[in-house]
């Protein structure tokens, strides 16, 4: 657990910036002060610790709630389970999440997980690779953030999978920096010329 009063009481701006580095340890979901973590213009480093589970949708939301504020997740091998939350990107203007090499599960909704999003987004990073995910990889129906913004970064790693397909929906005005989709079983579809030329 961790010790009472750990993170100190705060109004968090998007001035307020912090990083709690709390890698490799025994920290699990249910370790008493995990949910003080999650909080908006935080970097939150967790990576190689037991936590199991899936990802409380309520530190999700905690964490992606204040507008133009930045957030950081690295909860890289973490053994966490279930499906890809949809609520990681929400009212900021830049989130990262690195949840790669977990036991993830299921076709991820990206469609779902951007239209969450609000107009202050201009940035968000998801390094979800070598974990579970399967089906057809689909990506959303140009985020409505990203149309026109050329500041806009999206970048995904979804390699190291298991998806069987692939499917670029509109693609037409989708900004993104990069996408990475290598080392899949089975993946098969036709990327089109709008994407590539976006």
């Amino acid at each position: 657990d961790l010790p009472a009063n750990f993170l100190p009481n705060a109004t968090f701006t998007r001035a307020t910036s912090r990083a709690v580095d709390l890698s490799s340890n025994k920290l699990t979901f249910a370790s008493q002060g995990m949910s003080a973590l999650f909080v908006p213009s935080q970097s939150v480093y967790l990576s190689s610790n037991p936590l199991g589970g899936t990802l409380p949708a309520a530190w999700v939301a905690s964490a992606t709630n204040l507008s133009g504020a930045d957030f950081t997740a690295v909860l890289s091998n973490c053994s966490i389970t279930g499906t890809l939350p949809t609520g990681l990107i929400g009212a900021t203007r830049g989130a990262t999440w690195y949840l790669d090499n977990n036991q993830l599960t299921g076709t991820p909704d990206l469609q779902a997980l951007f239209a969450g999003s609000s107009g202050y987004t201009v940035r968000f990073q998801l390094f979800a690779d070598h974990n579970k995910f399967s089906g057809t990889f689909t990506l959303p129906t140009v985020p409505a953030w990203s149309t026109g913004a050329v500041d806009a970064q999206l970048e995904l790693d979804f390699g190291s999978n298991a998806f069987t397909g692939v499917s670029f929906g509109d693609g037409a005005g989708l900004y993104m920096r990069s996408l990475n989709i290598a080392n899949n079983s089975k993946l098969t579809g036709t990327l089109p010329g709008s994407f590539l030329n976006s």
